[in-house]
């Protein structure tokens, strides 16, 4: 396989070009993790229990199956000129909900015995398997297949995959924090009631994630055009 050059600033350059066309949809698409976010988030501050929380996360893991599966499916679509709406997007992840259900488990697996061995071999796994997802939502392949062209796109361009995630998490955090601080600030001259604000930096946190959710599943969509074209290893 040949190693091609790729440039992570082009790439979240990209990144934030195609943002205005698909921010929107994608940020609609993702709605259900607000909602589960905020219901765990209100469950851990007012009634920390673990079998409510728990049983919270599995749902959550479960639909975020979907709403994953639509967002890479709408993302593929679109990136490939190709007209498709939000409704037909979740539509049409219904089929592979299942293989990304098993996809997600097996990948967190594979990441936490890669960090329990040592920190660094958790992040490698991590980000050659980092486009399993993706490849699950547009691929017709079963969850193993997935697992290995994640792997064989990643093959040679692992260097590239993690910089170009580590600068737009780093770009995102920063973000967050400045905007955080800035609200942070403003609730606590409004609010002034320690446990209120509490509540409410939580919530705010939470939204402040969500939105620059539709940054991240446009990023991986750009990364695998460009592997998948510059490899040739369509299927």
């Amino acid at each position: 396989m040949n190693k091609k050059n790729y440039s992570s600033l082009e790439v979240i350059k990209e990144t934030f070009g195609k943002s205005e066309d698909f921010y929107l949809p994608l940020l609609l698409i993702n709605s259900p993790n607000l909602v589960f976010t905020l219901i765990i988030g209100f469950f851990q501050v007012s009634y920390p229990n673990l079998a409510i929380l728990s049983l919270l996360s599995f749902v959550s893991v479960i639909v975020s199956s979907w709403y994953t599966t639509a967002s890479y499916i709408y993302c593929y679509k679109r990136l490939n000129g190709q007209n498709i709406t939000v409704q037909r997007a979740f539509r049409d992840s219904l089929s592979k909900i299942i293989n990304m259900f098993i996809a997600i488990i097996l990948t967190f697996l594979f990441i936490i015995i890669g960090l329990l061995l040592l920190i660094i071999p958790g992040i490698y796994i991590g980000v050659r398997l980092n486009l399993t997802f993706y490849v699950i939502a547009v691929e017709n392949c079963s969850v193993l297949d997935a697992l290995k062209r994640s792997w064989r796109l990643t093959k040679g361009n692992s260097n590239f995959v993690f910089a170009t995630l580590l600068l737009m998490g780093l770009g995102i955090i920063i973000a967050i924090f400045i905007m955080s601080f800035i609200m942070g600030a403003i609730l606590a001259i409004i609010l002034g009631d320690t446990e209120t604000l509490k509540v409410v930096s939580n919530l705010l946190g939470s939204v402040l994630g969500y939105l620059f959710v539709p940054i991240y599943f446009i990023i991986i969509a750009i990364i695998y055009d460009r592997l998948n074209y510059g490899n040739n290893l369509a299927e």
